[in-house]
């Protein structure tokens, strides 16, 4: 009887080469098993080490009840890559996005490797989603230092901006086929955006925050920083998609922001609406309306009293509310918004610990509960949250890698970590 390859038993099949004292273990492949297989897994939760010499993509088992076990850390084949700062510390690389998934049909995950200017596909195993196959080679992200990335709601295209000196976004069609080469260019989809910086960026003013597709894909929406010293506004680059090509308009559409903010960031759609939840480290977040087929406009600056540098953010369907994370305040923000009147309030503000430097997070349904995991930098480590309604975010859990890390020699810095993605796979 022939014997039939899969993707499961391709992982399986990866050989351990050397085991120290149980875990952590190291395979041929690079991976570093962190922790065993425990219990029933409803997903899977990813972040990056962003490191400069060699990145990884660490993976987490997400149970049913929304605890953690940490699984892996697997090499991305590229390096990470930190922007210039003031005062060198965590968000390296200026944005939101850097690690994106993609759970329906397509079960896959991208990382950005900024240092090394390419991004990663890697081809998630549906059985054990913390286990993850590389499509491919990493792809040149046909610019400089790579921050954020935009996975089509199809799954067949990937979009990236690029932050450093050849500033812009490029687009590859997506194939997560085992054998196949992962990433093709699509002609016709880079687009220069002339930022004048240099390779890697200083920041995080003046740097790209965030790239996503609108809700049909048929637009692509950049948020760029302005410049508080200068009093220099931001913006949102906002290009038109060719339905069938998937080619970039030449140009593309300049949405200032409101009046009272500057610094659009991290963006997140209010469901089935046109509307735009863009944070904003100047005010604390802002309105905008952008949907294929409208003109665009900015609404209005959200200002989050106390806020001192609010630039990432998530949606609860269960609760219909944001939650924005504030690195520098080391806050969680909740904030509803209702729509047709654009009326905003804000619900609770939750404190974290005041070394936590908060930067990306996420909200994912897991058997009909709505978890938040918050990646804390200063920490090294996850923070979740069970919403049991508005205003109800209760901890619990905090699941540290910075031990698990050392013992396997896994350069884990709090200055380098970055993004955060979940994938509920079952059951």
């Amino acid at each position: 009887m022939a014997f039939k390859f899969s993707l499961i038993s391709y992982v399986l099949l990866l050989p351990i080469i050397s085991i120290v004292n149980g875990f952590p273990e190291t395979r041929r492949d690079g991976t570093i098993v962190l922790g065993p297989a425990n219990g029933t897994v409803a997903g899977s939760a990813y972040f990056m080490s962003n490191d400069p010499t060699a990145n990884y993509i660490i993976t987490t088992d997400v149970h049913p009840d929304g605890t953690l076990s940490p699984r892996f850390a697997i090499p991305t084949g590229g390096k990470g890559g930190h922007g210039i700062q003031t005062v060198l510390g965590p968000n390296a690389l200026f944005s939101d996005g850097s690690v994106r998934g993609h759970g329906t049909g397509t079960q896959a995950v991208i990382t950005v490797n900024a240092g090394s200017n390419t991004m990663t596909l890697f081809r998630i195993n549906t059985d054990s989603p913390s286990e993850l196959v590389q499509i491919g080679e990493p792809v040149d992200t046909a610019g400089d230092f790579p921050t954020s990335v935009a996975y089509s709601r199809q799954g067949t295209t990937a979009c990236v901006v690029n932050a450093g000196k050849r500033s812009g976004v490029a687009c590859f069609a997506v194939n997560t086929t085992v054998g196949s080469t992962g990433f093709t260019p699509i002609p016709d989809t880079i687009r220069t955006v002339d930022l004048g910086q240099t390779t890697p960026p200083h920041g995080p003013p003046n740097t790209p925050g965030h790239i996503i597709f609108t809700e049909d894909d048929g637009q692509l929406v950049v948020a760029y920083r302005g410049v508080p010293e200068t009093n220099t506004p931001g913006m949102l680059a906002i290009w038109n998609i060719t339905a069938g090509t998937g080619a970039l308009s030449t140009n593309f559409t300049r949405l200032l922001p409101p009046p009272g903010a500057l610094e659009p960031s991290s963006i997140t759609r209010l469901p089935n609406t046109p509307v735009f939840m863009v944070t904003d480290p100047f005010v604390g977040a802002s309105i905008y309306e952008v949907e294929t087929g409208i003109t665009p406009k900015a609404v209005k600056a959200v200002p989050i009293a106390g806020q001192k540098f609010t630039s990432w953010s998530l949606f609860s369907m269960q609760t219909g509310n944001f939650y924005m994370s504030d690195i520098d305040a080391n806050t969680v923000t909740e904030l509803n918004v209702t729509f047709p009147a654009l009326d905003t309030t804000i619900v609770k503000q939750y404190q974290l610990d005041s070394d936590a430097a908060p930067e990306d997070l996420t909200v994912s349904t897991i058997v009909n509960q709505d978890y938040l995991y918050v990646l804390e930098a200063g920490k090294l480590s996850v923070k979740s949250f069970i919403i049991k309604g508005a205003g109800q975010a209760t901890p619990l859990e905090e699941v540290a890698y910075g031990p698990l890390a050392k013992k396997a020699g896994l350069n884990l810095d709090t200055n380098n970590v970055m993004g955060m993605s979940l994938i509920v796979t079952g059951p």
